[in-house]
């Protein structure tokens, strides 16, 4: 990612930082950072650093769940955990853990949780040894709702989304409805949900390890 834009704030002892793809190759590529798909704003406030009982909270422990995850989508899934494992990052769950082979979550610097999805199916990426940053996606945000059909009508009616896909799962009680505007999409790209940017995944229940 390369960072698009940064507001100091030395009066409120604060500084945002907001991150991006930029390559040629990104959907935003170039834009003003207000007119950009998938970004992410840092908020670094003066002298957490050296606090040693400064604690983010990530939005997954209790009782302060919301925040769920953000996720990146990459071109070899396999070859980009690679990368983050040599880089020195801890996983939240390997590729191989569980029952679900296509995800992996990344543990960042704070302990937020960062969910890496491929843009192919993983049989066919096994065997790739290389992963190319400038095809990554900001591909989206997860967060979780008390109410889906109050939310979707906010996202929806007031905030101008589209639901793009919903995934029901009645047995484990839970449900994810995943928003995006138009200009979300790969036209150069298969249309699936992993080569778009700015995708909102909205999750009605406590979200759990259900991998």
């Amino acid at each position: 990612m390369k960072m698009i834009k940064k507001i100091e704030q030395p009066e409120a002892k604060f500084d945002l930082y907001f991150m991006g793809y930029d390559s040629p190759k990104a959907l935003s590529h170039g834009n003003v950072f207000s007119d950009r798909s998938g970004l992410i704003e840092l908020t670094h406030n003066y002298g957490t650093e050296n606090d040693p009982n400064y604690k983010v909270n990530n939005g997954n422990e209790e009782p302060h769940k919301g925040f769920g995850h953000l996720c990146l989508s990459v071109d070899n899934i396999q070859s980009a955990c690679q990368r983050i494992e040599e880089a020195g990052y801890k996983f939240k769950k390997k590729l191989t853990d569980g029952r679900m082979r296509n995800i992996a979550f990344v543990l960042d610097p704070d302990g937020y949780w960062v969910e890496i999805v491929g843009q192919k199916p993983v049989d066919e990426t096994e065997n790739l040894k290389t992963t190319n940053v400038e095809t990554y996606r900001m591909n989206h945000t997860m967060i979780r709702v008390k109410s889906s059909s109050s939310s979707l009508r906010f996202y929806q009616e007031v905030m101008g989304m589209e639901l793009i896909r919903t995934s029901q799962h009645p047995d484990a009680k839970f449900n994810l409805y995943f928003l995006a505007y138009k200009n979300s999409a790969d036209p150069s790209a298969a249309s699936s949900q992993a080569h778009r940017e700015g995708v909102l995944e909205l999750s009605e229940c406590p979200f759990v390890e259900r991998w």
